[in-house]
């Protein structure tokens, strides 16, 4: 190597160092802006569905509480929003430079050779079948479980709030066993959701694998046809590894934000129901000359949740 050469490899590697520099400056000021932004809204935004959802539990009428535990609803303002604030927070940030990685390898790697990238491109429908087919059984995978947890955790506050109730009726075996049950179900489908995600995750990375030593040996014949240097085909192969690592790596987090979406699901769908007797509503009819008396002739009443049991047969009161 000759002293010019020299003089142009050690200025071509204090240049690309410099630009090192500037980009990862750049990459920390918006990490640091974008994830604060992230946390500050997703904070701002928790905060407001707390208080609409206790606003719309209050004003529901008695005929929903009957059908909804109290011990569930506390669990979901608990764990539900925790889901929430988790997927809503940093999740959705990485998530997107994972895909901003893939999206500038693929395109490096498509500058440096299209023929080699092509053959990368033509399994990118694979991968995102198994993504979406990862996205859809683990949705319904965390819907059913946080059902079933839910329903473990309204038992264990019914249970701790009237715990004397229970011991004085030696009830310890019976509601051991309720909750048991609860939670095994969502252990069950705890279980199948991890196989889900592993099973959908390794296809992923199959997937991405294949199309690297794909090509990888198409690039080998490109260099012997003498159309790419073989520099290239390390470029486009590294291009393209890189952005399909980060890729994967951000995979986990879709499950999260899944979680998150179907918590959310589960919250809005109380904040938004509107109750038939609705005591906050300014709408109806004002009695102009009210009187304070009652009179109930022949009612007849059943809840809900327990029609075979009548309550009321037929009962007549009057009250003045």
């Amino acid at each position: 190597m000759g002293a010019l050469d020299k003089e142009k490899f050690t200025t071509g590697i204090l240049t690309y160092s410099w630009i090192y520099f500037g980009v990862g400056i750049f990459v920390f000021i918006v990490t640091f802006f974008g994830t604060g932004c992230l946390y500050t809204l997703c904070e701002r935004q928790i905060h407001r569905i707390r208080k609409e959802f206790l606003k719309s539990i209050l004003n529901q009428d008695m005929e929903w509480f009957d059908k909804n535990e109290i011990g569930a609803l506390t669990h979901k303002m608990s764990s539900n929003m925790e889901k929430i604030k988790d997927g809503a927070s940093d999740k959705i940030s990485i998530l997107l430079q994972a895909i901003g990685a893939l999206i500038s390898g693929l395109a490096i790697a498509t500058y440096q050779s299209w023929r080699m990238t092509l053959v990368v491109v033509v399994v990118i429908p694979f991968v995102i079948l198994s993504l979406y087919g990862s996205a859809r059984s683990i949705s319904a995978a965390i819907y059913k479980q946080m059902n079933a947890y839910s329903a473990a955790g309204g038992v264990a506050e019914e249970v701790i709030s009237g715990i004397r109730t229970v011991m004085a009726f030696n009830a310890q075996p019976f509601e051991i066993e309720r909750y048991r049950k609860h939670l095994a179900k969502g252990k069950a489908v705890g279980i199948q959701k991890a196989g889900f995600t592993g099973f959908f995750s390794g296809l992923y990375q199959f997937f991405m694998f294949v199309a690297m030593g794909i090509s990888f040996w198409y690039g080998i014949q490109l260099v012997v046809w003498g159309l790419i240097e073989p520099g290239t085909v390390f470029s486009v192969f590294w291009c393209a590894l890189i952005g399909a690592i980060r890729m994967g790596a951000a995979i986990p987090q879709i499950a999260v934000i899944l979680g998150a979406k179907s918590a959310a699901g589960e919250i809005f769908s109380i904040i938004d129901r509107k109750p038939d007797l609705d005591s906050s509503s300014k709408s109806g009819r004002t009695i102009p000359d009210f009187q304070g008396r009652i009179n109930i002739d022949n009612v007849h009443f059943r809840y809900p949740s327990r029609p075979e049991i009548k309550i009321l047969n037929g009962i007549s009161l009057e009250v003045q």
